[in-house]
C-alpha cells in the first residue's frame, strides 16, 4: 500500500523577510513513498520542487500568457465592480 499526501491547500503568512504584497500558499501533493524518501534527502525540498517546475515549457508559456494578460487596459475598476455587487 502506498502512502501519499492528501491535496490540500492553506494561506500562509510570509516569515522572515517577505516582499511587498506577497502571499505564500502550501500546496501539497500525493507522492510515492519513494518519491518521499528521495525528498527527505535533499536540504531544502521547496526550493527543489519549485526550480523544477519554473524550468518546465509549461511554465514559461504560463508566464508569457500571464504578462500579457496584465499588460491589457481594463474596462472597470476592481474596487468598483465589487461595489456594483453589493448594491445589486
Amino acid at each position: 500500500m502506498q502512502k501519499g499526501i492528501k491535496m490540500t491547500e492553506s494561506i500562509k503568512k510570509p516569515r522572515g523577510r517577505p516582499k511587498k504584497n506577497e502571499i505564500a500558499y502550501t500546496q501539497s501533493i500525493r507522492i510515492k513513498e519513494i518519491e518521499k524518501e528521495f525528498l527527505k534527502r535533499l536540504d531544502n525540498v521547496n526550493k527543489f520542487i519549485v526550480r523544477a517546475f519554473k524550468n518546465t515549457k509549461e511554465y514559461e508559456y504560463f508566464l508569457r500568457d500571464y504578462k500579457e494578460n496584465q499588460d491589457q487596459p481594463k474596462l472597470f475598476n476592481e474596487k468598483e465592480l465589487k461595489i456594483e455587487k453589493l448594491h445589486n
